[in-house]
């Protein structure tokens, strides 16, 4: 709900696309090709132009939608033996607001997650978690930072609720592995 009201509220705020004189559209609408433009279709083959994302990365916004899911058994030992899937739901928005505002450098991130269910490490018994979206259930503003860049690519200040983990103690080669407990750097 908050995402969306931030992609109304900047949709609000982007200046009106005008449509093109009639005629200069008629030979695509014919079926001829234009020789001084390029081929609109992209991967999927879908028409650029009628792709509600495209238009969005064109004014400067940028909506990441993810569900993650988790299915497994505690097949001997822990507390419970059972079955537990699990879910993770992820909404982002980020706003290039070079693009939107003319601030040259700056950003926004927002960021909404969704965990319904139950957690497996109950079943299980264990506190560290079994997989990297074994989190309680909830609901929460995972994330809500401004990024500017007040000398381009040596400085930047950035301010808000921001996941430590995307900034520091990264380890890269852990990224593939369910288990969280890699992830985490022994000198953290």
């Amino acid at each position: 709900l908050v995402c969306l009201s931030v992609v109304l509220a900047g949709c609000a705020v982007l200046p009106a696309v005008e449509a093109g004189p009639l005629d200069a559209a008629a030979p695509m609408a014919a079926g001829a090709e234009d020789a001084g433009t390029e081929d609109a279709e992209g991967e999927g083959g879908e028409d650029a132009a009628s792709d509600p994302r495209a238009w969005l990365e064109e004014q400067g916004l940028s909506l990441e939608i993810e569900v993650l899911a988790d299915a497994a058994t505690v097949v001997g030992g822990g507390v419970r033996q059972r079955s537990t899937t699990q879910a993770l739901f992820d909404v982002g928005l980020f706003a290039d607001l070079d693009v939107l505002a003319g601030w040259e450098g700056a950003s926004v991130w927002a960021e909404w997650y969704t965990r319904p269910g139950r957690n497996l490490y109950d079943d299980v018994g264990d506190w560290q978690g079994t997989t990297w979206i074994d989190t309680p259930h909830g609901h929460e503003l995972y994330q809500l930072w401004l990024e500017a860049w007040a000398v381009p690519d040596a400085l930047r200040v950035k301010l808000g609720k921001q996941e430590g983990f995307d900034e520091f103690a990264v380890v890269e080669s852990a990224a593939e592995f369910l288990n969280n407990g890699p992830a985490y750097a022994p000198t953290l």
